[in-house]
């Protein structure tokens, strides 16, 4: 793993790892680079370290070379049966570990953030695959954007994202519509990737209306002072208000009412399923597989990419429609039950296992 900081990837792979673990097959996370972990992310390396993970941090300081030369000590002390590398920097390595005659099975995760790696980012991701056992992705649409699909010998497997579900965190959405309406968004501070300036333009329009409304953000602030700077050149600093990065997301999603999501770039939000398995009703754009999701039945607005308008009617449509809205959001909780629980999710990473290490 390039580090263990905050994210969805980071997320997914150490639940992975304490699953791996918990069938009887050892597992150890060896860190590439050293990068200062989210309370969240913490707790969960506490939780794999308790069922049996190792967790092997990278020192201050470590590259590329470094992680090269840790891999081969550690690929040289255990002897595992599979290296599974998640992002384009541990991909390289374990490309580098190949081209030394490293023995072991080797497969890539392609998330997301991979699709946005351009023409010779998505090169270089090809050209590695080649060199590797299998690819899995979390979506359909990230095997496709990454083009990896059209690479007839490589075997590839999907592997939806795991939510896990706390009863003692369900909405309490009013009976009757709010007289103010609380947005949120959860992500970390990427303007052009999630979109907040098209929400920054969102809110414009609706204080426009003279539309009651609370925009809350949480996320780590990679680029605030940036956005900060679009909401005040727009004049909607007075509604938003930023939280940072928040360890118990469940939380600040419960005392939203309407959750948005107006990413230009996801492969399978994670923020999008934890709003909707609390109860939250969701407005999202087209992205990754959330349109194969809607046509499944998600109960979630979907909108077009880039369109403020359009995003900006939907907002106006829950509101007005309360009782339907409602009744979308009481169903979030079932359909991510139904296809995002972890119980789903462990019986294809038990599938995906069993056929790769026994080939």
């Amino acid at each position: 793993m390039n580090c263990l900081r905050s994210g969805g990837a980071e997320k997914q792979l150490l639940w992975i790892a304490s699953e791996i673990v918990s069938l009887g097959i050892p597992c150890s996370i060896l860190e590439l680079a050293a990068g200062e972990r989210t309370e969240r992310i913490e707790a969960m390396v506490r939780v794999a370290l308790e069922k049996g993970v190792l967790v092997l941090r990278a020192p201050p300081h470590s590259g590329n070379w470094q992680g090269l030369g840790r891999l081969r000590r550690h690929l040289s002390d255990t002897r595992p049966d599979l290296i599974w590398s998640w992002g384009l920097r541990a991909d390289g390595i374990c490309y580098l570990g190949r081209l030394l005659n490293a023995p072991t099975k080797w497969i890539m995760s392609i998330r997301s953030a991979n699709t946005q790696l351009g023409n010779f980012g998505s090169w270089i991701r090809k050209q590695l695959a080649r060199r590797c056992d299998g690819v899995i992705s979390n979506t359909h649409a990230g095997l496709v954007m990454s083009e990896i699909q059209y690479i007839p010998t490589l075997r590839q497997w999907v592997l939806p994202n795991a939510v896990a579900l706390d009863s003692s965190t369900q909405v309490d959405l009013p009976d009757l519509p709010p007289q103010r309406l609380v947005l949120v968004m959860l992500g970390n501070i990427k303007i052009m990737t999630k979109g907040y300036d098209l929400a920054a333009q969102l809110a414009q329009i609706l204080l426009g209306k003279a539309f009651l409304f609370e925009l809350r953000i949480a996320g780590r602030p990679d680029e605030l002072a940036e956005l900060e700077t679009i909401f005040h050149r727009l004049n909607v600093q007075s509604v938003v208000k930023f939280y940072g990065e928040v360890s118990h997301p469940e939380e600040f999603l419960r005392e939203g009412h309407l959750f948005l999501l107006l990413s230009r770039f996801e492969g399978m939000p994670n923020t999008l399923l934890e709003a909707l398995s609390v109860g939250l009703p969701a407005i999202a754009t087209d992205v990754g597989d959330l349109r194969v999701l809607k046509d499944k039945g998600a109960p979630f607005d979907l909108v077009p990419i880039e369109n403020v308008k359009a995003a900006t009617e939907a907002v106006e449509r829950a509101l007005a429609q309360w009782s339907n809205t409602r009744v979308a959001a009481a169903k979030g909780r079932g359909w991510v039950q139904a296809n995002f629980s972890e119980e789903a999710c462990r019986a294809v990473l038990r599938e995906i296992l069993a056929e790769v290490l026994e080939a």
